[in-house]
């Protein structure tokens, strides 16, 4: 059965219709009538329809057979078949677009093609079109009327990188930005991904372009909704923190709010560059640090304490907060104070004490002094700077005012005992952790194992270092059968660091015979690192070796690998590998910590916080500040190493 309709003045089309005997639909195809020659795009296109036929025949069709609109009906209008079909298929959709893109030599036909095709063939068309611009227009407005966003983005990226001398239309970018902008779970993360590639797009055209304020904020709650993809999210925002908040604070609030998050993700998995980027990026989006978060403020100042090359950005956040306001605060305060015990600063410590005794409210003199947290932290400040008489006294107040010695303060004392070097005081510090009950005695043990395993405790004490090591690993052992404690994973990163050679040797040993026997010792760490790394990759944590040190058989050793570890270990990987001059085992390293959640960006950043003082102790205001400083004073080889 045939029906002719004209489409236009110029095109008679023969209407086909036959039914599919296996899946019962109405299969439709449509040639030129005898009398009229089709123009050769359509030609083109009619040819594609029935490929695109074929195809659906030979594949099972994945929609429900009992889908009403492809019910066989000998008596269904073709119009109506085909507005059904677009409008129910978006993969149909998305073809009939393409094919009418493809082949738009004379936009006129194309666009009688497109409405034909989509049942709309009575549609009034703007006459004479002399360029593709009104046909891209039609084609993503209808794109954006189905919600198919991907299909829209794909459609304008394709057009307007193939036609040169047609700059992309901001407007038709803009539009695009809303429909990508609109929440729907569902798809989140595939539309976060199809804005990057808009963006990166429009930017490379138009440098100029910026997202509006409002498509800003929608698209940082977006990217917030999103779970386990950092990458993708930390891509994603780089472009917000980019669009100034000129009208109202809500985009300054989601700014912050989405930095507070990576900062709290980055801080448990120890990636200081991560946090120092995020942080760089809304620092100064307060008039003052003291309405930031306290609790996020104190993340960042803990995990620089710990991190070397980091602890001078300590001193910045230091010195722009107001006295009374850290002295004040039960988060900061202990903080700061173990800033000074780590960075042996007694001049910065002398400066806290006064502090707290001009500064301190009733309520922290009665109730923050005297917190056990604080305790333990007043009682490592006066061991530390060998204050007897202040460590008696707050003793004194930890047996008046608490119910006993806690673990940081059991910890505080074995590591002061350790400091002397003197063997005798080892033993003591062994005999008080071993006689404290229960998982309380894990602290002091990682301070003894930290102690034992270093370079320089190896080297000289070499046999008593491993007995050591034995006896309190089995202890702790006994204590936690299934290693669920924090002491399984720090000791994961003291045994592979124990494995290492880089920075161990001293100026006038750089060019001597005994460096080169270090590098090549260090090729052969590099291997067995990485080999021990993936073996312990796929293990739970009650499978890792109690006593890796002591293990007769290294090949068999666990590591208990977690979130919080993994990127401490692999920089330490990556810095032996590196003087070991194994740049493939340093790609590998990088390459795992990227799927860590650490961009290559923070992976740059952090190489050369480490190792350029310029980019470490340089005071950046904002990630352009920042970006450009990495640019200029960086390792000019990074880069092309990692390539």
């Amino acid at each position: 059965m045939h029906h002719v309709l004209k489409a236009s003045p110029n095109l008679n089309l023969k209407i086909g219709i036959r039914i599919c005997r296996r899946t019962k639909t109405i299969l439709t195809t449509y040639e030129p009538s005898n009398k009229t020659k089709i123009p050769k795009e359509v030609d083109n296109f009619n040819k594609s329809i029935q490929k695109h036929g074929k195809k659906s025949r030979e594949v099972k069709s994945s929609v429900p057979s009992k889908t009403p609109h492809l019910h066989t009906n000998l008596n269904l209008n073709p119009t109506k078949h085909r507005k059904n079909r677009y409008e129910n298929s978006s993969s149909y959709r998305a073809f009939v677009r393409w094919e009418v893109l493809r082949q738009n030599s004379k936009p006129n036909d194309a666009i009688h093609s497109f409405n034909f095709l989509r049942g709309q063939i009575n549609l009034a068309i703007k006459d004479n079109i002399e360029n593709n611009a009104y046909l891209i227009d039609l084609l993503i407005a209808d794109a954006l009327e189905y919600y198919d966003i991907t299909n829209a983005v794909d459609l304008f990226i394709w057009f307007y990188a193939n036609s040169k001398q047609t700059p992309p239309s901001t407007q038709l970018a803009d539009k695009i930005m809303g429909g990508l902008a609109f929440s729907n779970p569902m798809h989140d993360e595939k539309l976060l991904t199809k804005f990057l590639q808009l963006m990166e797009f429009m930017l490379k055209k138009i440098p100029s372009y910026e997202l509006s304020e409002y498509h800003a904020t929608q698209i940082c709650a977006k990217a917030m909704s999103v779970v386990n993809n950092p990458l993708l999210i930390k891509k994603v925002l780089d472009h917000v923190y980019e669009i100034p908040y000129t009208n109202s604070n809500t985009l300054r609030n989601a700014q912050v709010l989405a930095a507070y998050r990576l900062i709290n993700e980055d801080y448990k998995k120890a990636n200081p560059s991560g946090v120092f980027y995020q942080w760089t990026a809304i620092k100064n989006h307060y008039t003052s640090l003291d309405k930031h978060d306290s609790r996020i403020l104190y993340r960042v100042i803990k995990l620089f304490t710990n991190q070397k090359s980091y602890r001078f950005r300590c001193k910045e956040i230091l010195t722009k907060l107001e006295p009374d306001f850290y002295v004040n605060n039960p988060l900061l305060l202990p903080c700061f104070v173990i800033f000074s015990v780590k960075t042996n600063d007694f001049k910065l410590a002398t400066k806290i004490m006064s502090d707290i005794t001009s500064y301190a409210t009733t309520t922290t003199k009665t109730t923050n002094l005297n917190s056990k947290f604080m305790l333990s932290t007043l009682l490592r400040l006066h061991l530390n700077f060998k204050d007897s008489s202040g460590v008696q006294n707050v003793l004194n107040t930890i047996q008046k005012n608490t119910t006993g010695l806690s673990p940081a303060d059991y910890q505080a004392i074995v590591s002061h005992l350790m400091t002397t070097g003197k063997e005798p005081d080892l033993d003591k510090a062994i005999t008080i952790t071993t006689t404290i009950k229960g998982i309380s005695a894990l602290p002091s043990a990682v301070a003894i194992i930290n102690h034992v395993a270093s370079a320089h405790f190896m080297q000289n004490h070499s046999t008593k270092a491993y007995s050591t090591l034995e006896t309190i690993l089995r202890f702790a052992d006994n204590i936690d059968k299934k290693h669920r404690n924090k002491l399984w994973d720090i000791l994961a990163s003291i045994f592979v660091n124990s494995l290492t050679s880089y920075g161990k040797f001293g100026k006038n040993q750089k060019e001597g015979i005994i460096l080169q026997e270090a590098k090549q010792k260090a090729k052969k760490n590099t291997e067995f690192l990485r080999f021990l790394y993936l073996n312990s990759l796929t293990k739970m944590e009650h499978e890792s070796t109690a006593d890796p040190f002591n293990m007769t058989s290294p090949k068999d050793i666990i590591l208990k690998l977690t979130k919080s570890n993994k990127l401490v270990i692999l920089r330490t990987i990556a810095k032996e590998a590196r003087f070991a001059n194994r740049i493939d085992l340093l790609r590998w390293c990088i390459s795992e910590m990227i799927k860590c959640g650490m961009p290559m960006k923070e992976i740059e950043l952090d190489w050369n916080t480490m190792e350029k003082h310029q980019v470490r102790r340089y005071a950046f205001t904002n990630i352009k500040c920042l970006s450009k400083n990495v640019d200029n004073h960086g390792i000019k080889n990074f880069k092309n190493v990692i390539n």
